[in-house]
């Protein structure tokens, strides 16, 4: 028996998918300074970018030209020290968004007000 068939496979194309390759949370002092997420994006669509967003005022410069990364700078505290009887927050916190297509990451940033001091025995 010489009869031949054919077989015809379909295989859906695979979602994007955004992996973090750094730390969930991003720690500062009170001085700010500069910080890096670094990402990886598997299966991408054609036509679609990577759009990065912050939700504090003092997370700036976000800069996510670099496949892959994001780069910012964090502002350095400044606390008025008039209130000195009113209890202060220790940190503030703030969130960078990286999203693409349906997939999103976000990443903590959490700066604290006071230098930690590390305890004398």
């Amino acid at each position: 028996d010489n009869s031949s068939f054919n077989v015809g496979v379909y295989q859906e194309k695979a979602e994007p998918e955004l992996h973090l390759m750094s730390a969930d949370t991003v720690y500062f002092t009170p001085s700010g300074g500069s910080g890096l997420i670094e990402y990886r994006l598997q299966f991408p669509n054609e036509g679609c970018e990577i759009s990065v967003s912050s939700d504090a005022e003092w997370i700036t410069d976000v800069d996510w030209s670099q496949e892959g990364k994001v780069v910012f700078n964090v502002e350095p505290v400044s606390i008025n020290a008039q209130d000195e009887d009113i209890e202060k927050p220790v940190s503030r916190d703030g969130k960078i968004r990286i999203a693409y297509w349906e997939a999103d990451l976000e990443v903590v940033i959490r700066q604290f007000f006071e230098e930690i001091q590390e305890e004398e025995q």
